[in-house]
């Protein structure tokens, strides 16, 4: 399998805060990877390096062989590496359908290429009947579903979801697996922070789990998770 995303030795300081410490790992073709760890570990600060919004002060990101540690997100996500947040993060002032429009345009679809992906992306997240709805009047998950329908206006190389299934619905939760599992099955890699363990153990045959800034353990779930240093990590000493 080759290495689509190569992270090496990846660092992030704030202040006296070592936050990032050395990360290494990689992600192939058509990979579906749970990034695991108990809060403050570094995952989104690792996400936020990847995907643009944090330059790193040492280390590399190599997408598909290319340098990306340090670009601008923009450039980032035109390149095939897209993210979605913690916190969602729509145009409520705007209808759904011009959301993932102005998606599509960012990431360079004209206009009847754009209305015919929105459509369909609308559909699989069963959000067609909203096509014309503002964003402010969808409920919470299905604010989250159309960020998530934004990333896949083009399909990227690697979609990076930080903890897409934290509250909502469980039918929009459903319809979120689903979707992962379906495009994974056909291709499409991802890195999905959660604390949902049983959707990571569902989705996910490999997981990194971060500790302290630094990888604590990268294998398979079943595995890595029954690692005593997993289970101390996330329970404390003693368990």
């Amino acid at each position: 399998m080759s290495a689509l995303i190569a992270v090496e030795n990846l660092t992030k300081r704030f202040g006296s805060l070592v936050a990032v410490d050395g990360v290494s790992f990689t992600i192939g073709d058509g990979e579906l990877v749970g990034f695991l760890g108990p809060n403050g570990s570094g995952k989104t600060t690792v996400l936020n390096m990847m995907s643009g919004l944090l330059r790193p002060d040492a280390g590399r990101i190599a997408l598909d062989g290319t340098d990306v540690g340090g670009m601008a997100a923009d450039s980032i996500a035109r390149a095939g590496m897209i993210r979605m947040f913690q916190l969602t993060r729509v145009y409520t002032e705007m209808t759904v359908i011009e959301n993932l429009l102005t998606a599509g345009f960012a990431l360079g679809l004209g206009k009847r290429e754009a209305t015919e992906r929105a459509d369909e992306v609308l559909d699989d997240l069963k959000l067609l009947a909203y096509r014309e709805a503002f964003a402010s009047d969808l409920s919470g998950g299905q604010q989250k579903l159309l960020e998530f329908a934004c990333c896949f206006m083009k399909a990227p190389k690697i979609a990076l979801l930080d903890e897409p299934f934290a509250a909502i619905h469980p039918t929009m939760r459903q319809v979120l697996a689903d979707y992962v599992r379906r495009t994974n099955a056909a291709g499409q890699a991802y890195i999905l922070v959660s604390h949902d363990m049983p959707i990571v153990i569902d989705l996910c045959p490999r997981v990194v789990c971060l500790a302290a800034g630094s990888v604590l353990a990268d294998g398979p779930t079943d595995q890595v998770l029954r690692e005593p240093a997993v289970i101390e990590a996330y329970l404390g000493p003693n368990h």
